[in-house]
């Protein structure tokens, strides 16, 4: 595919934008390739039009053309905001934020580009072997543009559920003991708010190695945390303070903490812990030696 001679302009050409920038200026029709990127600024239906598209890469197949993933737009979003936001947001500022909390986005973007111009094969989700309450397409999607083992993967098996196990920390052992490949753990907690309104959050960890069920910590720097919804923001090992506590599972009592944990030191303060007591001991914390710092769910 021969290049537009627009790209060769001395003062500035479209290969100074990003993945995204360059598909922000698609979808909203921004000048030509002598738009310098930093004089682009959003409003929020703006952006909500661009991360809308972004989603419709993996929605333009399904079998309800007219479906808009709303809460895929809010989650990222929302996971992208900053207290310095005032009415429009640079898109460059936007971008930035986004290629950090998303590794994969623009990678993504660009085999979409070579799907529809050069006749690749398009980006397909990973198939999800059973239902799942917690795991719809948005959040596949928000999954997915930040994790390079999901984006191989063909299928998701889905080896555990309180609603169809029960809540026992024993059950959900018996379901990761002896599965070697890597693993999402999916949280929702529901709470009243200030306002008296009840809210519920989807939380989580990935573990890319087998868990061992040996009151010790395992995993590895791939592991991560995050919060899906209504913020997505990831929170990875690169940019927490060099710690090595990735994934803790113990199912015996034998003097360490019992239950399934990621971050933390010497056994406690883990920055993700689901206790024995499932409902009422579990607890997560802002920040921890191994990953970096934030709150997955919104104080």
């Amino acid at each position: 595919m021969k290049e537009p001679a627009e790209y060769h302009n001395k003062s500035f050409t479209t290969k100074q934008f990003d993945k995204l920038e360059l598909l922000t200026k698609i979808v909203l029709k921004r000048g030509d390739g002598k738009v310098d990127p930093g004089s682009i600024y959003l409003q929020q239906d703006e952006a909500e039009a661009v991360v809308n598209q972004v989603f419709q890469i993996f929605l333009s197949n399904s079998n309800d053309p007219d479906y808009v993933p709303e809460q895929g737009i809010r989650a990222f979003l929302n996971g992208l905001a900053s207290p310095e936001d005032m009415g429009e947001v640079p898109l460059v500022s936007l971008s930035a934020r986004a290629k950090s909390n998303f590794p994969m986005l623009n990678s993504t973007i660009r085999q979409y580009f070579r799907s529809k111009f050069l006749s690749e094969p398009q980006l397909r989700l990973p198939e999800v072997e059973r239902p799942s309450h917690l795991l719809n397409k948005d959040f596949l999607t928000l999954l997915y543009l930040s994790n390079a083992t999901i984006q191989k993967t063909p299928k998701l098996y889905l080896l555990y559920s309180t609603l169809s196990n029960g809540a026992a920390l024993e059950r959900v052992v018996y379901a990761l003991r002896g599965y070697n490949a890597p693993t999402l753990i999916l949280i929702r907690h529901t709470e009243k708010r200030r306002n008296g309104q009840q809210e519920s959050f989807i939380f989580g960890g990935f573990n890319k190695k087998e868990w061992v069920d040996n009151a010790s910590y395992s995993g590895d720097a791939d592991n991560y945390i995050f919060s899906l919804s209504p913020v997505f923001r990831n929170y990875f090992t690169s940019k927490g303070n060099g710690e090595n506590s990735f994934a803790y599972l113990n199912s015996q009592r034998n003097g360490n903490p019992k239950g399934l944990g990621f971050g933390g030191q010497n056994f406690a303060n883990f920055r993700l812990w689901i206790d024995e007591d499932l409902e009422n001991r579990s607890y997560t914390r802002g920040q921890d030696g191994t990953f970096e710092e934030g709150e997955l769910i919104d104080p």
